[in-house]
């Protein structure tokens, strides 16, 4: 009951979580996607809007604006009531002005909208906080356009837009300016993300319920294909050993039977000698799987005694050769032992290591052609031992090298010719190698001819 809770939280949240992020994803590309149609939005107002402005300026009245005393006169005081006009016609704007450029080639006001007598700026008055884009455009302009960003000068943080001013002949007198304060723009961002997260909230929390009940449902079912697994898992497990343990006393009996005919071997037929070869090596095949079988059970439920010593590794990799002959020998196969390093002792569990050679040997030897040669080879590597058997068969592809040490696996007949066993004679090598502190694995030929290279390797002894 404990577990069944546990994964249905754990599916919960992993549906919630995902649930979250693409929510979180499409909020957020959606509120960019507004914001940026918003700001779109701004500066086509602000470009239309400065463009129809333009139209309203009397360019007499304003050409005739000279100096600071011409403030008092009538003339100013039209444009300036003109401009006061725009910017309370049109939402948001926050002043409006001219400017023309000065004798002196720098930019300076004209006429500003602003009643407020501490932030007027007064005819003449130089514009020093004048942008970049403004400066740039200021001799070129030739139609209404929009500062790219928010910039800033003493009066403040804005967004503004500028347009040419033309008299009746075409000719340029100045440039009219408008403002938009950035806390305007910031506002109606704001407004954006709030309604953006809100949707977010509507969308998300019933997702999220139902992604609970979902994941309660699906739980109760995950858990009961897992227990119906788990039940197979240990009925074939069952089944395994209880076939093992009838299969060992037979064989036992088998065997104590070739070994007596083979103590008087001589006195037989030579046809009766060989099929005794062929009993004997059926046999130990046979022996060695049901071992596999049993020491794969004990490794996987951790209760594998494993005893590492000091050995000699050519010793042991030539007594493997030894013992193997006889089976090689049937199957009309060589084998050689190559040495290419000597005196190498590694630290390992000595009948784990014999079987997990004499596995590979075998397992070489079953795709491995009549009148071929299969190299057990040893040599140095680092600090490691590396025994490598070295076949002639037809190889093992790139995708198949993980799969095959798998339990259970087994290469199809449409990969190889011959019938490939029941797959946990590789099964228990890995397992036992690893539990060794080795590595096994499967690679071309180091000398790039036809054929599978299957290596060990094993710590040496320090």
């Amino acid at each position: 009951m404990k577990n069944n809770i546990s994964l249905q939280r754990q599916i919960c949240l992993y549906i919630i979580g995902f649930t979250l992020i693409t929510a979180g994803t499409l909020s957020y590309f959606f509120n960019k996607g507004v914001t940026r149609g918003m700001r779109n939005e701004i500066n086509s107002r602000l470009l239309s809007s400065i463009a129809i402005s333009a139209l309203i300026i009397d360019s007499n009245l304003h050409d005739s604006i000279k100096s600071r005393i011409d403030e008092h006169g009538g003339r100013y005081k039209q444009i300036k009531k003109d401009l006061q006009l725009i910017r309370d016609s049109i939402k948001n704007i926050n002043d409006v002005y001219t400017m023309r450029l000065g004798k002196d080639g720098r930019i300076r006001f004209v006429v500003d909208a602003e009643e407020n007598p501490d932030e007027i700026a007064h005819v003449d008055d130089i514009y020093k906080d004048a942008s970049k884009m403004l400066k740039k455009n200021f001799f070129t302009m030739k139609g209404p356009m929009v500062e790219k960003d928010f910039y800033t000068d003493k009066w403040g943080t804005w967004l503004t837009a500028y347009t040419p001013i033309f008299d009746s002949d075409g000719k340029r007198y100045g440039i009219l300016a408008m403002d938009i304060a950035a806390n305007s723009v910031k506002q109606e961002t704001t407004r954006t993300l709030l309604i953006t997260f809100l949707i977010f909230a509507c969308t998300t929390i019933p997702f999220c319920i139902v992604a609970w009940f979902f994941g309660k449902g699906l739980a109760a079912k995950l858990k009961k294909t897992i227990d119906d697994l788990n039940e197979s898992e240990k009925a074939r497990d069952a089944l395994s050993h209880m076939i093992v343990h009838d299969l060992r006393n037979p064989l036992m009996a088998i065997q104590g039977v070739v070994g007596l005919l083979q103590m008087v071997r001589n006195s037989l037929p030579e046809n009766i000698v060989k099929t005794l070869q062929q009993i004997q090596g059926a046999t130990e095949e046979m022996d060695n799987l049901i071992s596999s079988i049993l020491d794969i059970s004990k490794i996987e439920s951790g209760t594998m005694s494993i005893s590492p010593v000091i050995l000699n590794a050519t010793d042991l990799a030539y007594g493997v050769t030894e013992d193997t002959k006889v089976i090689y020998d049937v199957a009309g196969v060589s084998i050689k032992f190559i040495i290419k390093d000597k005196n190498l002792n590694i630290f390992a569990d000595k009948e784990l290591t014999r079987r997990i050679l004499k596995n590979l040997l075998s397992n070489s030897l079953k795709f491995t052609p009549e009148e071929s040669v299969v190299e057990l080879t040893l040599e140095k590597q680092k600090d490691n031992a590396v025994f490598r058997v070295n076949d002639e068969g037809p190889g093992i592809s790139l995708e198949l090298r993980n799969k095959i040490f798998n339990k259970f696996y087994q290469i199809s007949s449409r990969e190889v010719k011959k019938q490939s066993g029941v797959g946990l004679g590789l099964a228990f090598c890995r397992m036992a190698a690893e539990a060794m502190n080795g590595e096994i694995g499967v690679e071309d030929r180091p000398d790039s001819k036809q054929g599978s290279s299957f290596y060990i390797k094993l710590p040496l002894r320090k």
